[in-house]
């Protein structure tokens, strides 16, 4: 007898290849996909629904990621173009003359924002084991002072200007 035969009791071993086991099993096949069918055509209305909104939603923003990805390559090339246009700082010897040595690189970049211009300065400093980072932070420091310091003695007044008078120049200091 075969491990097939033995294992199915209804089956009249006398029956070439179980027939009637094939057959119970297909009819209990039957009667699980009956039952379950409803809700598998439930899910299938639900995903072929869902597919058709994410389609729609998708397809309505394209343009407007297409924009997107436009302008932040603009925008990347921008900033690489700033950055190509980096200027060269020296240091200073003790008469505040610059010396031939170069001490870094720097660049200024300006972002517009709703509030204004955002100003980021970007430094490249040359350091060596001989350098004092005290002096170097500090020389680097005082040249922010005072270039801020300038920006502020005229920013305020183009800020009225720009605004047609609405907002005084002492306020926006």
């Amino acid at each position: 007898m075969s491990t097939e035969q033995s294992e199915c009791t209804d089956c009249d071993p006398g029956i070439v290849d179980c027939l009637q086991c094939k057959a119970d099993g297909v009819d209990a096949q039957a009667k699980y996909n009956d039952a379950n069918l409803p809700d598998l055509r439930a899910a299938r209305t639900q995903y072929d629904t869902t597919r058709g909104d994410y389609r729609t939603a998708r397809h309505s923003v394209a343009l407007e990621v297409q924009e997107l990805r436009h302008q932040a390559k603009l925008l990347v090339e921008r900033v690489r173009c700033l950055i190509k246009q980096e200027h060269v700082v020296h240091r200073l010897d003790e008469a505040g003359q610059p010396e031939p040595a170069e001490a870094g690189r720097f660049v200024h970049v300006a972002v517009g924002r709703g509030y204004g211009t955002e100003l980021r300065s970007c430094w490249w400093l040359t350091i060596g084991p001989d350098t004092d980072l005290d002096v170097v932070t500090n020389r680097r420091l005082r040249h922010v002072h005072e270039e801020f310091a300038y920006l502020a003695g005229f920013l305020p007044g183009l800020y009225a200007a720009e605004h047609g008078g609405q907002a005084d120049a002492a306020e926006v200091a």
